[in-house]
């Protein structure tokens, strides 16, 4: 069952989506991502991709359009049937930020005021990702006051701020709020000594919270015996820690988020990693990150 498929069942509405955005910016990976629950490989789009889901009370029509310049022309026609307007920027492409705002802009202009714009700053799995605060700033999204949006950090390739754009995106289009789950910011496995085995995105790419990470884990290690060490805060993040048999486990989610829930998720993985063998370790967590923690 797919992402979307997850998220839209209980809904009775036909849902028409438009994704627009340039070239490159990732819009075909990321609907098959939602589509497929991973990424593939994918060719720039011509004209228009359509893509449907039918369900048993929704159908939702997306309509992915091409964003090389020769096909922007038909970007008007999808965009005013639509009732979600998603339109997708590379992040990790400071250079076409002004063409791509250019394209927003115009984009805005046919697509009705009372309807939701879902903007999605993607790559942000890349070094030289810009996030979408300074995006807010250099876009001035102040021109979209009074208008229903939302923006987003993402990723094509790993899944990262789906969870939370859809979620929002499903508010939207069925009128009912949704029980937030715990949505783990990043999820690590080491060895017994504290040596990194796996991450699935990152959190820590700021060499400061590198370092207070494994100065954590060493701490853990050293004392497994009295578990005095159970999770610790840094900043606006908080990490739990859990040993099992020959694994050390480590959930990265916010600071306000609930320890309980945090260990839950972190003990399933660890239980299904021991059952199954570390060589599994890698499938084991992009299939959580897949198919159990995007799941209303």
């Amino acid at each position: 069952m797919s992402f979307l498929k997850k998220l839209f069942g209980r809904s009775k509405k036909q849902v028409n989506i438009a994704i627009v955005g340039l070239d490159n910016a990732g819009k075909t990976t990321l609907l098959n991502f939602l589509i497929e629950g991973e990424p593939t490989e994918t060719i720039p789009t011509m004209g228009v991709n359509y893509k449907e889901i039918k369900m048993k009370k929704i159908k939702l029509n997306m309509m992915d359009l091409g964003g090389q310049v020769a096909f922007r022309k038909f970007w008007k026609g999808p965009i005013q049937t639509s009732q979600v307007l998603i339109f997708v920027i590379d992040g990790a492409d400071p250079e076409r930020f002004d063409e791509a705002n250019k394209e927003l802009n115009k984009a805005l202009e046919i697509f009705p005021d009372d309807l939701p714009i879902l903007i999605l700053v993607n790559k942000c799995d890349l070094d030289n990702f810009v996030n979408k605060d300074r995006i807010i700033e250099y876009f001035e999204f102040d021109k979209l006051l009074g208008r229903d949006w939302h923006i987003e950090n993402t990723s094509a390739l790993l899944g990262h701020g789906l969870t939370e754009s859809f979620h929002w995106l499903y508010e939207r289009v069925s009128g009912k709020k949704i029980k937030k789950k715990l949505v783990p910011e990043d999820i690590l496995i080491f060895n017994e000594s504290g040596i990194p085995i796996i991450s699935k995105s990152k959190v820590f790419k700021e060499s400061t919270l590198t370092a207070g990470l494994l100065s954590a884990i060493n701490s853990f290690v050293n004392s497994t015996t009295d578990q005095s060490l159970t999770s610790l805060t840094m900043g606006k993040y908080k990490v739990v820690f859990q040993h099992m048999k020959e694994i050390i486990g480590a959930l990265v989610m916010n600071s306000y988020e609930n320890d309980k829930e945090g260990n839950k998720i972190l003990k399933e993985i660890l239980e299904e990693i021991n059952t199954r063998g570390l060589e599994f370790a890698e499938q084991i967590l992009t299939n959580y990150i897949l198919d159990k923690i995007k799941n209303i």
